[in-house]
């Protein structure tokens, strides 16, 4: 993919990826680099899926895998905050990513955002939870249905992986 490291950042950055392994058509990676606690947390996607189908996408408060998707939980809010959108600036979830995943033509999607929500250096950050995409576009907590102001009512989950620690060497 070759996200890079930002220019002056510090040797004590921290780094973590997602890595999806086939499965339900979709696959690929999330990187996450923060420099510093005070910096925003730059994520970069690069993941493959069927042709122009859009996927909702989020951090999940847990990694335990030993019931599938079912054991990794809600949403990751650590503020308790309703369901909302990374893009129109209203209250959301930290575990609410960018609004939506949307496969090109080709079946691609990259793209590389800031988030200054999530915290790669704090104690019971993202280390360990999960990201999972689901089956039905996110609705942004705005589409008057029973979930949306709790999952976007973004439908069964089809994908996830654990976000890990990974090496400095790694992430480029």
């Amino acid at each position: 993919m070759g996200a890079s490291h930002p220019k002056n950042c510090a040797s004590s950055a921290r780094n973590a990826v997602c890595v999806f392994e086939p499965a339900n058509g979709i696959a690929g990676m999330i990187l996450f680099h923060q420099c510093s606690p005070h910096d925003p947390v730059s994520i970069h996607y690069d993941l493959s899926g069927p042709a122009s189908e859009t996927h909702a996408i989020h951090i999940h408060e847990y990694g335990d895998l030993r019931q599938g998707c079912a054991s990794l939980g809600e949403h990751y809010n650590p503020y308790g905050q309703t369901h909302g959108s990374y893009r129109y600036n209203m209250p959301r979830h930290a575990g609410d990513l960018i609004n939506n995943v949307r496969f090109d033509q080709a079946g691609r999607f990259r793209l590389t955002t800031q988030d200054t929500v999530l915290c790669l250096f704090r104690s019971g950050g993202i280390y360990g939870r999960s990201v999972v995409i689901h089956q039905d576009e996110d609705d942004l907590g705005r589409g008057g249905h029973d979930t949306s102001l709790t999952t976007g009512n973004s439908g069964k989950r089809i994908q996830y992986g654990i976000i890990a620690i990974c090496k400095p060497s790694h992430f480029q």
